[in-house]
């Protein structure tokens, strides 16, 4: 599946905070929209694998924790949840709105699927490598009346990467793999005319690490342009960088964010990603920093 963080610059806004596009997850199959209150607790159910339920048969007895594949022909097909899996079903919600409306059904889809997504797994999407999509209209036959809501890691060339036997919930709340899971970049995020890609892990060498996620606006406000998104997004993720960084401003390490297109912001993406940024390569998070070298993380 196409689509990752893969970070395109549009402005540069000299040494200090700037602003960067990030691609959120494409709309190919199996979804018909990019990418939380689970249907129950959230513990996570690990059926019998049967590689003949698929597609509308698979999606009728569908539970949350469920784990899922692509099968050969834009649906989903049952997985083991203690082998490699593709997909883990965060979360079930009952909706019927706008299911005339194709472009607004989209939009509530993907906005319920991030909101579910980051309560299944204890943590941002987009910020991490781990990614939220709605289950393809076409898959499920009662799309019409709930959203279905699937978690999966992406890599850093942007595709879906699978999954261990380990369940997402319990990998992102394990610190230690949420450190590996962190989006991290090999520019900054503020250098005019280049394009930031993702690395393996933030554990390789990077220039920019992104931090947080902070809200620009609210789902179907009138999107209000690049400069206005710019002027929110700057003060928050000024605190957020002093935060993460552990109470201090450094002159070695410089912040940036992300900004929307149009686009992006009508399917619901109507957030900023915040990001540490360094002159040099770095290895590792930057998080807890405070007075610390920054040589001891080359």
């Amino acid at each position: 599946m196409a689509g990752a963080a893969v970070v395109a610059l549009v402005t540069a806004c000299g040494s200090g905070t700037a602003s960067v596009v990030v691609a959120p997850p494409s709309s190919s199959a199996p979804s018909s929209s990019p990418a939380s209150t689970p249907s129950s607790s959230g513990a996570t159910t690990t059926p019998t694998p049967e590689s003949t339920v698929r597609g509308p048969g698979l999606m009728r007895g569908l539970k949350v924790g469920q784990c899922l594949d692509d099968d050969q022909v834009g649906g989903f097909q049952a997985s083991d949840c203690t082998m490699g899996h593709t997909y883990e079903v965060a979360a079930i919600v009952p909706n019927a709105k706008q299911p005339s409306d194709l472009k607004e059904r989209n939009r509530v889809r993907n906005t319920t699927c991030i909101t579910q997504v980051e309560k299944y797994i204890g943590g941002q999407t987009e910020v991490t490598s781990r990614r939220s999509i709605a289950a393809s209209v076409s898959s499920d036959p009662e799309a019409d009346q709930r959203i279905v809501c699937l978690t999966f890691p992406m890599n850093a060339a942007g595709d879906s990467a699978g999954m261990t036997a380990k369940v997402a919930k319990d990998v992102l709340r394990d610190p230690k793999r949420l450190l590996r899971g962190r989006v991290c970049l090999d520019k900054r995020t503020f250098d005019k005319g280049q394009t930031g890609e993702t690395v393996p892990t933030c554990e390789d060498p990077h220039r920019a690490e992104a931090i947080a996620k902070v809200p620009l606006g609210k789902p179907g406000d009138r999107y209000p342009g690049i400069k206005e998104l710019e002027k929110r997004a700057r003060p928050l993720c000024t605190t957020a960088m002093k935060s993460y960084l552990g109470g201090v401003t450094r002159k070695d390490i410089e912040g940036g964010f992300s900004t929307r297109t149009q686009a992006q912001w009508d399917l619901g993406y109507v957030t900023a990603i915040c990001f540490v940024n360094t002159a040099e390569p770095v290895r590792g998070s930057l998080e807890g920093i405070g007075n610390k070298p920054l040589a001891d993380y080359r």
